[in-house]
């Protein structure tokens, strides 16, 4: 059976720290494992890198290089299979 699980960073507080998509260290079709770096976003205090929560497939990405994200905003799709 498969589940797509979708990409967030809620722990973000943007009113307190604007993120910014800074660049995917994946494309769509990658397979991921699970704590493998994905994504680097921009912060106010410098770059963090966000891991994949689990192993799968990049199965769509939706935020793009130099957007402002939100918490609960979708960033990207993983298929687990």
């Amino acid at each position: 059976m498969k589940r797509e699980i979708s990409i967030k960073c809620q722990w973000l507080n943007t009113e307190e720290t604007p993120a910014k998509v800074i660049r995917w260290l994946v494309a769509e079709g990658d397979h991921v494992e699970i704590d493998q770096d994905i994504l680097v976003i921009l912060l106010t205090e410098g770059e963090f890198v966000v891991p994949s929560p689990v192993d799968g497939m990049i199965q769509t990405i939706i935020a793009e290089p130099g957007e402002i994200i939100d918490p609960d905003q979708e960033l990207a799709v993983i298929r687990i299979d």
